[in-house]
């Protein structure tokens, strides 16, 4: 089947702001009886001792690497004392609000919308609720109340913030372009560059062709943001089919609003991420998440299935993110902080250490380094001259590992056509088979892969040398005033990010962005994982501290590039603004370039 190559504008008429809450029109009046869930984040402890512990785990030269904690064990260590956790229960009890319980460090609550509305909690008001329906994505409903979160006095001390009551949920949209995905235009240049599918991964990677996972409890994930999302099993089984990928496969599980086939539209962010964590982690368990809310409430969700007994794959794979200190205008759609009751930096504080707890827990999480180059999506068009660049989150959280793209230099090398060992799509288009990797950039691809330095989050030190030796190695840097220099450095790895063969609605498509390259990193270790399980030993987990002490042979360095350019959001129109360049060994750029799986996988079947 000839591929189409279509386009996808993400412009908005006001580029300094994204008023998402337009997002949303008022349906009704909500129904008193419905049943909403909200988390209540508690103020931490000890995280000075959490981290220690957290960092004695994943090293690889402690004597207790890989020995996990459970979730209680950790959260444990950080959480506010009973005391203080009883008071926050007893201010619902005495609101006749008896829903209500205790994770450690945030409290989850079922109350009827009139049970909120008539106690007055969080300084919520009478009428307050309504049914809200998305724009553009139809079928999407949620409930929210237009009042201000108000912490009361009395728990200021303990209470931190309040999802799901006032904030809404992530949508997905063409007005709010989170997900790291662009596709690809009709331009000449793009129309000749070959198709990347599984077998230019494995090619590139030295990953056997042969080589799928065999391990029962061996596991993966793909996670989405809304209130529902799902797949077209039809496409998934026709990617299989025309890329020689396993027929028999499908997903093990799904994890909240879940939707499959019919589909309209189509979510074709979806459809990369499965199709491609499962054409490289292959035969191993692979379920979707759908997240009805945020960044917080995707840890705050792994949490509470941790700690109920229920499944929890050891991988996920995450392709959403946004400016780092602007996290209310995800979680308030808009407008401000108040719809949580807290700061952009106390939502990302309270999620960072969430991030470590589940990196405690043996849980490897990997998140889009972003699309749009040093500037984000806050600067597509290079029009803030006084904050040219900011970070991206959560790739910029310390215990997720972020993930860049590259792409072949013009365009790289095809597999013969004529090869009749090929998949039949290689037979009819043309597939990349080598090339020589640069960063993924603009104008060539059309996006520019995303990397910098946390503004919230200081360094980890096992980080430092290999950051301070891109710092000294005369590289293209910022404008030091524009960039924290001590802060957390991402991405920590990378692979390809352009021209990814994907069935969407029955038709094939090549798509840009980091939305490629993070579950193919993520199925990478998850194959890792399965060898791992196989011969009696226990999964990677939180992987950053072992890739930065693994040799660089593990790796194929990227030298040349940089994440100056953006992504491009009106057609064919390019701009470039501050930024980073690559170098020998360690960029903020792509990470320590692109892994070579065989030297990997024989580093952690060794010794350490």
């Amino acid at each position: 089947m000839k591929a189409f190559v279509v386009f996808c504008l993400i412009f908005s008429l006001v580029p300094f702001c994204y008023c998402y809450k337009d997002d949303w029109e008022v349906v009704s009046k909500s129904n008193p009886h419905k049943m909403l869930n909200f988390r209540v984040a508690l103020k931490v402890r000890n995280v000075d001792e959490l981290q220690r512990i957290v960092d004695d785990i994943t090293n690889p030269y402690s004597e207790n690497f890989r020995e996990y904690k459970t979730m209680e064990e950790l959260t444990k260590i950080i959480a506010p004392t009973e005391k203080e956790q009883l008071e926050v229960i007893e201010y619902f009890y005495d609101r006749n609000i008896f829903e209500v319980n205790s994770y450690g460090d945030f409290i989850e609550v079922s109350a009827s919308i009139a049970q909120l509305e008539s106690s007055g909690v969080f300084g919520i008001e009478e009428n307050s609720f309504f049914t809200y329906s998305h724009n553009e994505k139809a079928g999407n409903f949620v409930d929210r109340s237009n009042s201000e979160i108000i912490i009361p006095e009395e728990l200021k001390h303990i209470v931190n913030f309040v999802s799901g009551v006032a904030n809404f949920p992530f949508i997905n949209s063409r007005k709010t372009p989170i997900k790291h995905l662009k596709r690809s235009t009709d331009s000449i240049l793009r129309e000749d560059d070959p198709f990347t599918v599984p077998q230019t991964i494995r090619n590139m990677y030295n990953i056997p062709s042969d080589l799928y996972g065999k391990n029962e409890t061996n596991s993966q994930a793909v996670v989405e943001f809304s209130t529902s999302a799902g797949i077209s099993e039809s496409d998934l089984i026709t990617f299989n089919n025309i890329t020689g990928g396993l027929s028999n496969q499908s997903l093990s599980y799904t994890v909240g609003p879940f939707k499959t086939d019919p589909l309209n539209p189509v979510n074709g962010e979806s459809t990369l991420d499965v199709e491609y964590i499962m054409s490289i982690g292959g035969n191993i368990s692979t379920s979707f998440w759908v997240v009805d809310g945020w960044i917080y409430d995707f840890t705050t969700l792994v949490q509470t299935r941790q700690q109920n007994n229920k499944p929890v794959p050891y991988v996920f794979s995450i392709s959403y993110g946004w400016a780092e200190d602007e996290q209310c205008q995800i979680t308030g759609q808009g407008t401000s902080c108040k719809t949580l009751g807290g700061t952009s930096q106390d939502y990302v504080d309270a999620t960072n250490v969430n991030f470590m707890k589940l990196a405690g827990t043996g849980l490897s999480i990997f998140i889009a380094s972003g699309d749009a180059g040093a500037a984000t999506k806050k600067n597509l068009l290079c029009l803030r001259p006084f904050e040219p660049i900011r970070p991206d989150y959560p790739a910029a959280a310390p215990y997720v590992t972020a993930v860049g793209a590259t792409m072949f230099n013009g365009g790289g090398n095809s597999f013969p056509q004529s090869n009749s060992s090929l998949p039949s799509f290689c037979q009819q288009e043309k597939c990349a088979s080598s090339g020589d990797p640069v960063v993924c950039s603009i104008p060539e691809a059309l996006i520019t892969s995303g990397g910098g330095f946390s503004n919230y989050a200081p360094r980890l030190s096992f980080t430092n040398n290999a950051v301070q030796s891109w710092n000294s190695s005369g590289a293209l840097q910022p404008e030091s005033k524009y960039f924290n220099q001590s802060g957390r450095a991402y991405p920590d790895i990378s692979a390809l990010g352009h021209k990814y063969l994907i069935v969407e609605g029955g038709n094939n498509e090549g798509v840009d962005g980091t939305s490629c390259s993070t579950p193919v990193v993520a199925g990478m270790f998850s194959l890792i994982n399965d060898v791992l399980l196989n011969n009696g030993r226990k999964p990677v987990g939180f992987i950053n501290q072992a890739l930065y002490a693994m040799p660089s042979t593990n790796f194929n360095d990227i030298t040349v590039g940089n994440n100056t350019g953006t992504e491009e959001t009106i057609p064919f129109y390019h701009c470039h603004t501050e930024g980073y360049g690559a170098a020998v060994g360690y960029d903020p750029v792509t990470g320590f370039g692109t892994p070579n799986f065989q030297n990997i996988l024989n580093y952690y079947m060794g010794p350490n």
